[in-house]
């Protein structure tokens, strides 16, 4: 919506579904913020008070946010007539497999540049929707790039994500994500989906901490699982890991050897398997 003059504006709202009016509980001209990170609820039926917008400006764009029942309410001030949408969305790194524990950047391309007043924000969940969590979005131009944290890609556990436009608001709760999504790219009702693998796999002789002796080409994580680790190689454990499983194969050589002041967890029910050729020496815990 936009305003005819600069000013204080008044509105109420109608139900379609029962045609009723809906007001503030409290005072007449009760204010609603803009661009806030929580709903506002002071909500009644009832035709006789108005809301306001405080100090609305023409030429602006006002976006009024509300749920089925008109019980809670967002409102989103953009400082010009640009209401932007999300073009694409896309994994950029890493671009082919996700291994457990690796961060995974989320690019995401808007139709223009954001008038101020509009964000832009990633939602993912690991678990099919039960939770979620939402990241604001970085970025200039029509550009912008949120990461999903390594601790969230787990062993062969599918994420969904989409990225969807907001407010211009510090942080929103889960909760409110629907209610305070202006425009949303979630493929088509699909949401964008990958699945990490179940676990690394080594590529050569080297470091445990040097990207070339992995089959990813990429660091390992250390505070992360790095889920089932296949160790057919010699392998020196220069960094702290943490894995559901290390199995050393009868590749030759198959060597773990765990330098001094490093620490290999494993998690709780796995374990490290080797063969009667593989060798595991221990400088390390």
């Amino acid at each position: 919506a936009s305003v005819p003059s600069t000013g204080d504006s008044y509105f109420r709202f109608r139900n379609n579904a029962n045609t009723t009016d809906r007001e503030p509980s409290g005072a007449d001209g009760t204010s609603i913020p803009t661009n806030q990170t929580s709903a506002f609820t002071a909500v009644q039926d009832g035709n006789t008070k108005a809301f306001k917008v405080a100090g609305a400006v023409t030429g602006y764009r006002y976006v009024f946010k509300v749920d089925a029942a008109i019980s809670n309410i967002a409102i989103f001030e953009i400082q010009g007539t640009n209401v932007r949408t999300v073009s694409t969305v896309a994994k950029t790194t890493p671009a082919a497999t996700v291994y457990p524990g690796q961060d995974v950047l989320i690019t995401a391309t808007l139709s223009g540049a954001f008038d101020a007043g509009q964000a832009a924000f990633l939602r993912y969940t690991t678990d099919g929707w039960a939770t979620s969590s939402v990241i604001k979005m970085s970025g200039a131009g029509t550009s912008y790039t949120a990461t999903i944290p390594g601790s969230d890609n787990k062993p062969s556990t599918a994420n969904q994500y989409y990225v969807f436009t907001s407010g211009d608001v510090t942080s929103i709760a889960t909760a409110d994500a629907d209610l305070f999504t202006i425009n949303a790219n979630n493929n088509g009702g699909s949401n964008y989906t990958y699945t990490p693998a179940a676990g690394w796999t080594t590529a050569a002789t080297g470091n445990w901490g040097t990207a070339g002796t992995w089959v990813a080409n990429a660091v390992p994580p250390t505070g992360a699982s790095m889920g089932a680790v296949s160790i057919g190689h010699a392998v020196t454990l220069n960094q702290s890991a943490i894995a559901n499983s290390v199995n050393l194969s009868a590749a030759t050589p198959a060597n773990l050897t765990l330098a001094a002041g490093q620490t290999l967890s494993i998690a709780a029910g796995g374990a490290i398997t080797r063969s009667s050729t593989a060798i595991i020496t221990a400088n390390a815990t």
